[in-house]
């Protein structure tokens, strides 16, 4: 698109005018333009300038029924035309793009604006790509008729030297070349001569002051071409070298058998060009006239010989060559032009007329065309044949005429068959199109590298990834380079070079700048499609494809791995720490209750081992390893609960405002986890705002579409609940963004936070089947997101039981712990509420008790991880042995069957580690007493 676009808005109201230019500058195009508000401006500003583009209004009452459009059309026809209306309606719409608008769009729909202009520049370089390749194509039809011309004044020249100097004129004109000439071999003086105009205006023949360019004996009936070529230089004389010619095209005229002259007709160059067939066989047929021509003129003995070969050169043209009377009959025509008309001969018994191969309802129209080619135009049209090989079709064909003065008028002229060039024109633009849209449809870029030239091509899909209009400047080798990432330049280096080097496909990944700036991850393959004869790469081409989705998965793929590695250290170690605080805490209360009064140092032991187990439970809520009960909750009434307490949390100098959303879904989840969610992202609020603020909590249904669930992966199309909370505080850098979810990693000074908070709500999401994401800027606050999964099923409420009152027992109870100081301890909190204890330090062991066993045993309280057999498989064994058997499982976490996920069902009882002993008795008794 052109930068900066000259504009000419047609609207009679300013602030429609201006409504426009917002738009325009708000879509970051950059233009000038000129408003105009009637048609008398509008043609004055038309005739006086240039414009790129035309914005218009489409009800103007000082103009009329679409009079805009007409009044643009009248003047030009090359300037994109775009209705900006209210009140076009569909079929309206239709009929101004039918007359020759571009496109329309509604006041209220300006987001399409931009678009609908790109698509209009578009168009038109589509449009004038293909003008291109029809005047090519066009090219060589008006070569052959511009030949056919000639041979038409060769066969009526009176004059040789004239006729040579046309053939001078008609080479210069058709191949754009520094100079032609005419060379004459004068046998007697075994020199070449060219033409001269002498004073007063005729010919004659001077020795060529260019020096003799080829050997005499080199013309063996053959057209020679020359290109400049470095060791080849030397082949030519000074005098041509001194002129800078680089590249030269002659073909030989020859003369009678007797004759002592010989001509060459001659094409210079000062540029290094290779000449195409289409040149060769261009200066030959001129050549070729120019011969027929020659031989006509030569001496009268030898006129009947020369008529001869004139009539072989005619007949022997590929291209028809006729002559018709006053009447319109065909009295003559070529082999060539019987073939194209598909009959035998011409035979003047049966006259044959021009005019009744062309379809009667055009035959008015070609008669004028015939008229203009007397004038040197060529005109095409269609004939419809319907000769004796074939039925009725119609056959293209390309017209030149001259007519001849004599008692009657005759016409003389060539036809030239056009239905290939017509068929290949038809099937370039068929390609043409095809490629255009496999181009635009694909999701690749495509991209050449002229390495000689260093130019690049680009496809429309290139920039289309990068966010570039297709008007920028990529004809400077270093406009890619420019926008690879300064950390991928030498990666990509060393791939060429290696590519270059071992001959392979071209594939790499590299990061680009789009036109906002940022960087996006791309993956190219490419190969060298053209090489020298060294075997080095000329031409290379290659694909682009965006796959900066691709890697920011992989990203979170590996963040995720390594979250999850550091879970489970988390839950291992946290695992056996939850032992040994159980036999410190177990120990410490034991010692309390045999002190009348408890020391302060015991208590402080206590409370460091309550504080300890408080930090257990958060690293293996990160884990997601602890036990979980979840039920039903709605999590507005929840927020609403909280609310009062996260006021008093938070302090008065921040402002907390919660907005909860009607018609909010329920969720499936322990309450007291997501307390805790909200907690601590309320404390992580509070800490980021020291001087004060707002804090914001937000509830909302959200739909999560395959998209969205491609590029987060954690998360399944469905439903959720999402819990948005924001804060005013002093936001995140990216690094910190990166590693905020990671356990003990905190920005906070020393004793202000232990690195936890963060990870427990990313442990608690993750264990519920959710996705929690943070949105930050340094200095501008900080937002996060929590998704929670929409719960569909039936919400059964579960009774809440009243509390048993402690009690002792004297059951028999087998312990299975593999902790020796822990398996001692808890012995010694059995027995003292007088229950009978058997001690096993594994499964195994504990097989080998109860086989010998002379009494029944009432209750298993088991760890569950364990060496060897763990404590479900145990259960499980003395179980079917004893179905009487209660079972009590104990754990600081537990990935066991029985417990899906980290989810007690309505059977297991358990209890977590550390506890104490009222805690241990009042789980037996439950267990025992159901």
């Amino acid at each position: 698109m052109i930068n900066p676009l000259h504009i000419l808005l047609v609207e009679d109201d300013q602030r429609d005018v201006e409504l426009l230019i917002r738009h325009l500058r708000r879509e970051g195009i950059q233009f000038e333009f000129v408003s105009v508000d009637s048609p008398e401006r509008l043609q004055e500003e038309l005739l006086g300038n240039r414009f790129d583009l035309i914005l218009s209004d489409y009800h103007l009452p000082l103009f009329g029924q679409s009079s805009v459009l007409k009044s643009v059309l009248a003047i030009t026809q090359d300037i994109p035309i775009i209705f900006v209306s209210g009140t076009v309606g569909e079929d309206l719409a239709v009929e101004l793009l039918r007359q020759g608008a571009t496109d329309y769009i509604l006041k209220n729909r300006l987001g399409r604006l931009k678009l609908a202009i790109e698509r209009a520049f578009a168009e038109r370089e589509e449009r004038q790509k293909r003008q291109l390749a029809e005047q090519a194509l066009h090219l060589k039809s008006t070569r052959q008729a511009a030949a056919a011309n000639f041979g038409l004044r060769a066969m009526a020249a009176g004059n040789i030297e004239a006729l040579l100097a046309g053939a001078v004129d008609l080479c210069n004109r058709n191949f754009d070349v520094k100079f032609s000439h005419v060379l004459q071999w004068n046998r007697g003086t075994e020199q070449y001569e060219c033409p001269k105009m002498n004073d007063g205006g005729a010919i004659e023949w001077v020795t060529n002051p260019y020096g003799v360019f080829w050997q005499h004996d080199e013309w063996v009936s053959r057209t020679i071409t020359y290109y400049g070529v470095s060791d080849r230089l030397g082949d030519m004389p000074a005098a041509i070298v001194e002129l800078g010619i680089q590249s030269a095209l002659a073909a030989r005229i020859p003369g009678s058998a007797d004759s002592c002259l010989q001509y060459v007709l001659c094409v210079y160059d000062t540029e290094v060009r290779e000449f195409t067939v289409d040149d060769v066989h261009f200066i030959e047929m001129i050549a070729h006239f120019l011969t027929g021509a020659l031989l006509r003129l030569q001496a009268s003995d030898a006129l009947a010989k020369s008529e001869s070969k004139f009539r072989t050169l005619t007949e022997t043209s590929p291209a028809g060559i006729w002559q018709m009377n006053h009447l319109g009959d065909i009295e003559y025509a070529n082999p060539a032009m019987c073939r194209l008309l598909e009959i035998e001969k011409v035979d003047s018994k049966l006259p044959v007329k021009l005019f009744d191969f062309v379809d009667p309802a055009e035959r008015e129209r070609v008669i004028g065309q015939l008229n203009d080619s007397l004038r040197g135009v060529q005109c095409e049209f269609m004939m419809v044949l319907q000769g004796s090989r074939s039925s009725q079709h119609p056959v293209w064909v390309a017209l030149s005429s001259i007519q001849v003065e004599t008692e009657h008028s005759i016409t003389m002229g060539t036809c030239v068959d056009l239905t290939s060039q017509k068929r290949v024109e038809a099937e370039l633009k068929m390609v043409l199109e095809r490629y255009d849209r496999a181009l635009r449809g694909s999701m690749d870029g495509i991209w050449e590298w002229n390495l000689p030239t260093h130019e690049f091509y680009f496809s429309p899909g290139f920039f289309d990834l990068l966010g570039y209009g297709d008007h920028e400047d990529t004809s400077r080798s270093d406009w890619l380079v420019e926008r690879l990432h300064p950390s991928d330049v030498d990666r990509v280096n060393a791939a060429l070079r290696q590519h270059f080097r071992d001959k392979q496909p071209f594939d790499i990944e590299y990061r680009l700048q789009s036109q906002d700036g940022s960087y996006r991850w791309f993956s190219s393959r490419a190969d060298t499609m053209k090489r020298d004869d060294r075997g080095r790469s000329i031409l290379m081409s290659g694909s682009i494809r965006d796959v900066d989705e691709r890697k920011h998965l992989e990203e979170q793929l590996i963040q995720a791995q390594k979250m999850e590695a550091v879970g489970r250290l988390s839950g291992g170690v946290a695992h056996d720490f939850n032992n040994l605080l159980t036999v410190i805490s177990g120990y410490a209360n034991l010692i309390k209750e045999k002190q009348p009064e408890t020391p302060i140092e015991l208590q402080a032991i206590i409370d460091a081992a309550d504080r300890a187990s408080s930090l257990t439970r958060q690293l293996l809520a990160f884990s997601r390893k602890q036990v979980i009960e979840p039920r039903v909750i709605h999590l507005n009434e929840l927020l609403r609960n909280l609310e009062s307490m996260l006021r008093r949390l938070i302090g008065e100098d921040i402002r907390l405002k919660v907005r909860a959303a009607r018609g909010l879904g329920p969720i499936h989840a322990d309450p007291g986890q997501i307390e805790q969610i909200i907690m601590n992202l309320s404390v992580n609020a509070r800490d980021a705002m020291p001087d004060g603020g707002s804090l914001e909590l937000v509830t909302s249904m959200v739909t999560v579409d395959e998209s969205f669930a491609k590029s987060h992966f954690e998360v399944k199309p469905g439903q959720y609940v999402l819990l948005r909370v924001s804060d005013s505080g002093s936001g995140m850098t990216q690094d910190t963004i990166q590693r905020a979810f990671e356990p003990f990693f905190t920005t906070k000074l020393d004793g202000r936070g232990t690195g936890l908070g963060l990870s427990t709500v990313y442990g608690i999401v993750k264990q519920n089947g959710g996705m929690v994401s943070i949105y930050s800027e340094e200095g501008h606050g900080c937002t996060f997101k929590v998704y929670f999964p929409m719960f569909e099923g039936v919400d059964v409420k579960v009774p809440i039981l009243p509390k048993r009152r402690l009690s002792v027992g004297s059951e028999s109870i087998l312990l299975v712990e593999d902790d020796d100081s822990l398996r001692k301890l808890i012995t010694i909190m059995l027995e003292k509420m007088g229950y009978q204890v058997i001690a096993a330090a594994n499964a195994d062991r504990a097989e080998e008790l109860v086989s010998n066993l002379d009494r029944s045993i009432d209750l298993l309280l088991t760890d569950v991880v364990m060496p060897g057999r763990n404590g479900r498989i145990l259960a499980e064994m003395l179980i079917a042995q004893l179905p009487h058997l209660r079972v009590i499982f104990m754990s600081g976490y537990t990935a066991d069957a029985m417990i899906d996920r980290g989810v007690l069902n309505d059977k297991v009882h358990f209890i977590e580690k550390p506890f104490s002993s009222a805690q241990l008795a009042q789980s037996i008794r439950d267990a025992l007493d159901r």
